[in-house]
C-alpha cells in the first residue's frame, strides 16, 4: 500500500473548509486566527533554534577538531642513556609511516609538546607549546590559513605562533620578543634542574 504524501488533498480539503469563511458564522472566528498564528510562531521558533543548535555544533566541531589530533599517539616513559626518564618516541618517523597505511587517516604528524612559562616585559603567564615542522603545519587548514591571522608563515623558522588570548595576556604584537622558561630544564648532578630559557 502506497504512502500518501505528507500533505495530501484530503488534508488541504479538511484544513481549507474549516478555515473557510462562512456567511452565516461571519468568517473565520478570533480563536481560529489566534491558534494558526500561534503555532505559525511556534513551528517557526522551532526551525530557527534547530538551525542555530546546528551551525553551533558545526563551528564548534570544525573548532575542536580542526586544530587538534583526533587521536594522539604516546610513548610509555623508558629510562635513557644517561639515566634520566623520558617518553620521546625515538623512531617517530616510521611510526608515522605505519599510521599513515591505516585505512581513513588523512594526516599524520609528529609534534612536540610541554608545559612553559612564556614572559614578555613585565607580564608572564603558563602556556602549552607545540613544536611542530613547517611541511606539518601546513597540511593544517584551520591552522595554516585561519580566518584571522597576523604575520605569515614565511618567518616560521625565526619565530613562534602564539593565540591571540595568550597574546593579549603577554601583550605583544607582531615582532616583539617573547622568552619561554622551560622548568623540566637542563639536570646537573650538583646544582639539580636548572630552567631552560629561550
Amino acid at each position: 500500500m502506497a504512502t500518501p504524501a505528507p500533505f495530501s488533498r484530503y488534508e488541504f480539503l479538511i484544513a481549507w473548509r474549516y478555515l473557510r469563511a462562512k456567511r452565516a458564522e461571519g468568517g473565520v472566528s478570533v480563536m481560529t486566527w489566534i491558534s494558526l498564528i500561534g503555532i505559525t510562531l511556534a513551528v517557526a521558533a522551532l526551525i530557527i533554534t534547530l538551525a542555530v543548535r546546528s551551525g553551533f555544533r558545526d563551528e564548534f566541531v570544525s573548532t575542536i577538531l580542526g586544530a587538534n589530533a583526533h587521536v594522539t599517539v604516546y610513548s610509555q616513559s623508558y629510562q635513557t642513556e644517561g639515566g634520566g626518564l623520558t617518553n620521546v618516541i625515538p623512531d617517530y618517523a616510521d611510526w608515522a609511516e605505519r599510521l599513515r597505511a591505516v585505512p581513513d587517516v588523512e594526516r599524520v604528524a609528529p609534534l612536540v609538546k610541554g608545559q612553559v612559562m612564556a614572559v614578555h616585559r613585565d607580564r608572564n603567564t603558563g602556556l602549552e607549546v607545540f613544536g611542530i615542522s613547517r611541511e606539518n603545519l601546513e597540511q593544517i587548514p584551520r591552522i595554516a590559513d585561519p580566518e584571522t591571522a597576523q604575520g605569515t608563515l614565511d618567518e616560521f623558522q625565526n619565530g613562534i605562533a602564539i593565540g591571540r588570548e595568550a597574546a593579549r595576556s603577554l601583550g605583544v604584537g607582531l615582532g616583539d620578543v617573547v622568552r619561554i622558561i622551560n622548568p623540566n630544564g637542563v639536570r646537573n648532578p650538583l646544582t639539580g634542574t636548572s630552567p631552560r630559557i629561550s
